[in-house]
């Protein structure tokens, strides 16, 4: 599976932007069998683990709540994290919120809230977070501590709060900018004194705050395991503004190889200066960090197995995607009278679209186009594959394209590039998750062996 983000979108504004189908249901799998020092390896995150800071789109939660909610789902958003304070999240105290983020189809996982509310009225957080479901609660620290004594009696403040929150069932953790590393006495920070002088807290680390004063998230994980539950997800510009996850230059891979270690249960996307707006933002965030890096031009690797006449166990198709060790397996070839018929699925292709609107005719259309079969002895046409295009979830303003026969069936075959969906107007924003039956059909006096060719998907922005 795939999906491309709208980040390719607008690098392919002059034509197109080329998209090769990942393979996305890797996911939700294993990662690879390499370590965290293999410094190729892809370490995916678990979609269902990605959430975000509604920080991000403070301005939207503001003017229009549930609106905001249902946008952000709309793109692929199932966690959040609001933020503010105990009885006032945008407005809105956590009773009035939890209905709007439950009809969104959104789960709160963590809630922001001040010192004030953790020393003065710890009832009301307990009682906030129930109503929202979460387990967790955070805080930030002050930017006016300036020694280790100040980090030193904050830590004697919120261990023991986390100790009777954790009593409720819910994890304190410290959401850190970049002072508390810069208060440094005898080779010692303040952020390493909230973890050395404290017990039940964990930490909830800002990875663009971490990276802003020169700290790396990867040494942080390794030195501190498993007090990590919860990390911003934030990326940084060349020149040290924020950007979109994804566009700006912190490595993380390097941190998400060390999850395990780290004991990360939750990523929160944040971005706080946004453009154009929070939503958009978010939504392109999402899906640069859902989008599968080993896709590139190369296109998805197809492999036929013609077996010889009367062999009736041999035979099957099927669709891998290098560097995954996954594939799809479209069946046994089937002795058809004239013709060995091989059948399946195309791997699920999600498109993401969150520009915003030039006008009415804005969409997007996607197509695909096969080369030839190779094989030891010669090559098989790749108009000899064929499919028929759905789209998975019904939406209005997306239309499947036409179904293409294989030559043996009378029509071109994916030898010529065909249409897999296309979309205007409001039904091309958010994300589609687009399919295809696939059909191969070869002679059967075609020589056997193995054929492989590669199917290659384009993604066009059409206005």
């Amino acid at each position: 599976m795939s999906r491309t983000s709208s980040r390719a979108l607008r690098r392919g504004a002059a034509l197109l932007a080329a998209a090769a189908l990942p393979a996305t249901m890797a996911l939700s799998a294993p990662a690879m069998a390499a370590t965290p020092a293999d410094p190729d390896a892809y370490w995916p995150i678990p979609e269902d683990q990605i959430g975000l800071v509604l920080f991000t789109t403070r301005t939207q939660m503001a003017e229009d709540p549930q609106g905001t909610l249902n946008a952000l789902a709309q793109c692929g958003f199932t966690n959040a994290e609001p933020s503010g304070g105990a009885g006032n999240f945008y407005g809105l105290t956590g009773a009035e919120l939890a209905p709007m983020a439950e009809e969104a189809g959104i789960n709160v996982r963590s809630i922001g809230v001040s010192l004030g509310n953790l020393t003065d009225d710890l009832d009301l957080v307990i009682a906030e977070a129930e109503a929202l479901g979460a387990k967790y609660v955070r805080l930030s620290g002050s930017g006016s501590w300036d020694t280790l004594a100040d980090y030193a009696e904050a830590a004697a403040t919120l261990d023991p709060i986390a100790e009777a929150l954790a009593a409720e069932g819910i994890t304190l953790a410290y959401h850190n900018h970049g002072w508390e590393f810069e208060v440094e006495e005898d080779g010692v920070t303040g952020y390493e004194t909230l973890l050395n002088e404290t017990e039940h807290l964990a930490m909830e680390l800002d990875v663009y705050w971490a990276a802003s004063v020169g700290v790396s998230a990867a040494d942080m994980f390794e030195a501190y395991p498993g007090r990590f539950p919860l990390v911003h997800v934030k990326d940084m510009a060349e020149d040290g503004s924020f950007a979109d996850v994804g566009e700006g230059v912190i490595d993380f891979q390097e941190m998400f190889a060390l999850r395990d270690v780290a004991g990360i249960e939750w990523y929160f996307i944040e971005h706080d200066r946004p453009t154009p707006d929070g939503v958009t933002s978010a939504c392109n965030s999402l899906a640069n960090l859902t989008a599968d890096p080993s896709a590139d031009s190369e296109g998805i690797p197809l492999h036929a197995t013609v077996p010889e006449l009367g062999d009736g166990e041999g035979g099957a198709l099927t669709l891998s995607v290098a560097d995954f060790g996954a594939s799809v397996d479209l069946g046994r070839a089937l002795n058809a009278g004239d013709r060995w018929r091989f059948s399946g699925e195309l791997p699920t292709v999600s498109v993401t679209d969150s520009r915003a609107a030039q006008g009415t005719a804005d969409g997007w259309s996607v197509t695909g186009q096969t080369t030839d079969f190779g094989h030891t002895s010669g090559e098989l046409s790749g108009s000899h594959l064929g499919w028929v295009p759905g789209q998975l979830e019904g939406k209005v303003g997306v239309t499947p394209g036409a179904a293409v026969a294989g030559e043996l069936s009378g029509g071109p075959g994916l030898a010529v590039p065909a249409t897999l969906a296309s979309a205007v107007g409001e039904g091309r924003l958010g994300s589609t998750e687009l399919g295809a039956d696939l059909v191969l059909e070869t002679p059967v006096d075609v020589a056997d062996g193995v054929y492989t060719s590669t199917v290659t998907l384009s993604l066009f922005p059409v206005d």
